[in-house]
């Protein structure tokens, strides 16, 4: 599952993020590296290290982002399908019966009266 704010930015944007975010790692670590065991920095270094992580991690992020979302989609789906009725649309009796717990916790922490509506089901749906 996919954080939240993850899917609040979206797809592009987070492609967009991670690519500026390794290549900002990538030319820091070959700065310190160059600094600290050659003495100075050379524009070679640096060039390749802004040049991997677009060619290594574009299509790498890309795609690792795109299968996590359609994960993402996917689990939603199942979930919703675990819980409605393919025919009607209609929650079914555990969706129904986990949310009833949760008023009845809730009526309980809160001290407040649990009140629930009953309804009438006909007989050929109750089969």
């Amino acid at each position: 599952m996919l954080p939240v704010w993850m899917r609040k930015i979206g797809k592009l944007r987070l492609f967009i993020l991670t690519n500026i975010i390794s290549i900002g790692l990538s030319l820091l670590l070959t700065l310190f590296l160059q600094t600290t065991l050659f003495g100075g920095i050379t524009l070679a270094a640096v060039i390749i290290s802004i040049l991997v992580p677009i060619l290594m991690g574009l299509p790498i992020s890309f795609i690792l982002l795109h299968l996590a979302f359609e994960l993402d989609k996917a689990r939603h789906h199942m979930e919703l399908l675990s819980i409605t009725d393919e025919l009607t649309g209609a929650y079914n009796r555990r969706h129904f019966l986990q949310h009833m717990d949760q008023e009845i916790e809730r009526s309980r922490r809160y001290h407040c009266v649990f009140r629930g509506n009953r309804t009438a089901i006909p007989e050929y749906a109750a089969q």
